[in-house]
C-alpha cells in the first residue's frame, strides 16, 4: 500500500515539512494495517512564465564552475548556456516554454573569425537544480560549427530575439571560450612520437619518470610550443614497494614505453589538461 501526495510550489525541492510527512507515514504505518496521514498542504503557486531571461555565463566542459551533475557528463561538443531568472515553487516546465516562447536563436562572434549561428537544432535540453541557483540550457554544435570554433578563442554571445514577449539578454563580459583538449593532442604526440636508437632503462619509478620529463617534455601545437609535465603521484611507502624498472626496446613509441612503465610499476596513467599522472592503481 502507498499514498502519494502532491506538494504545491516545491518543484524539485524537498522541504523539511515532506521529510516529515514522510516519518508521520511509517510511524503510522508500522502496524498490520494501512493508515493514510493527513500530509501538510503548501500554499498553491500559480504557474507563471519567464518572459525576460538574461544569459548570465557560458559554460565549456572542464568549467570550474559547474555544479559536478552537470559537469561530470558534458560532450565535448557541447557547451552549456546559464541563464540568471528561476520562478520559486515551478519547476524546470519554466525552461521548456521558454524555449517554446523565445525561441533558441543566438549568434557567436569574435573579431576576425566567422560567426557562429545557433538555432533551435542545436538545443539538446535543460539542467536546473531547482531552487534558482544553478539553470541552464544545454547546445550541440555540429561538426560543421566545431570546425569553425577556435580554440582560445573568446567568442561574444548575441541574442537574435524574433519575438517581443519573450526575449534573451546577454550580460556585459558573458564570453564562450573552448578550451584546447590537451589530453587528445598529448595522446597523439606519444602515439606518433618514437625516441632515436634503442632505449634502455634500468632505474626506480622516480628515475624513469625523470627519463620521460627529460624525453618528452616539449611538443608543438599550431605554432607554439606546449610543455608537458609527468608527475608520479604516490606516497613514499607506495614508491618503496615498486621494483626496479629494467627493460630494453628499440621502434616502440613513446606511448608503448610509458604503458611498459606503468605495467612493471602496477600504475596507471591519467592525462589532465597538461599533466600526465602517473599512479597507484587499484588492482
Amino acid at each position: 500500500c502507498a499514498q502519494c501526495v502532491t506538494y504545491n510550489g516545491t518543484g524539485h525541492e524537498i522541504k523539511d515539512e515532506i521529510v516529515d510527512d514522510l516519518i508521520k507515514f511509517f510511524k503510522a504505518n508500522s502496524g498490520d494495517e494501512y493508515v493514510a496521514i493527513e500530509p501538510h498542504s503548501f500554499p498553491f503557486v500559480e504557474y507563471r512564465q519567464i518572459k525576460e531571461a538574461h544569459v548570465n555565463a557560458l559554460y565549456w566542459k572542464g568549467d570550474k564552475r559547474l555544479p559536478e551533475f552537470v559537469g561530470g557528463h558534458l560532450s565535448e561538443d557541447t557547451f552549456l548556456l546559464g541563464i540568471k531568472e528561476w520562478i520559486s515553487g515551478q519547476d524546470h516546465r519554466q525552461l521548456d516554454d521558454l524555449n517554446k516562447n523565445a525561441g533558441f536563436n543566438f549568434r557567436l562572434k569574435a573579431d576576425d573569425h566567422p560567426d557562429i549561428i545557433i538555432t533551435s537544432s542545436n538545443y539538446a535540453g535543460n539542467s536546473s537544480m531547482g531552487n534558482g541557483e544553478f539553470q541552464a540550457y544545454y547546445v550541440r554544435l555540429n561538426q560543421e560549427q566545431l570546425k569553425v570554433l577556435e580554440p582560445n578563442i573568446p567568442y561574444t554571445l548575441f541574442a537574435e530575439n524574433k519575438s517581443k514577449e519573450y526575449v534573451w539578454k546577454v550580460d556585459e563580459g558573458v564570453k564562450l571560450i573552448m578550451p584546447v583538449n590537451y589530453e587528445t593532442f598529448i595522446l597523439e604526440k606519444l602515439n606518433s612520437t618514437f625516441p632515436p636508437g634503442n632505449v634502455q632503462l634500468d632505474a626506480n619509478i622516480k628515475n624513469a619518470i625523470e627519463f620521460f620529463q627529460h624525453s618528452f617534455s616539449e611538443f608543438e601545437y599550431e605554432g607554439e610550443t606546449i610543455s608537458i609535465h609527468y608527475q608520479l603521484q604516490a606516497d613514499a611507502s607506495q614508491i618503496a614497494q615498486v621494483p626496479k624498472i629494467s627493460f630494453s626496446a628499440e621502434g616502440l613509441s613513446a606511448m608503448e614505453i610509458l604503458m611498459i612503465i606503468c605495467h612493471r610499476a602496477s600504475m596507471d596513467y591519467r592525462i589532465e589538461g597538461t599533466t600526465v599522472y602517473i599512479e597507484k592503481n587499484d588492482r
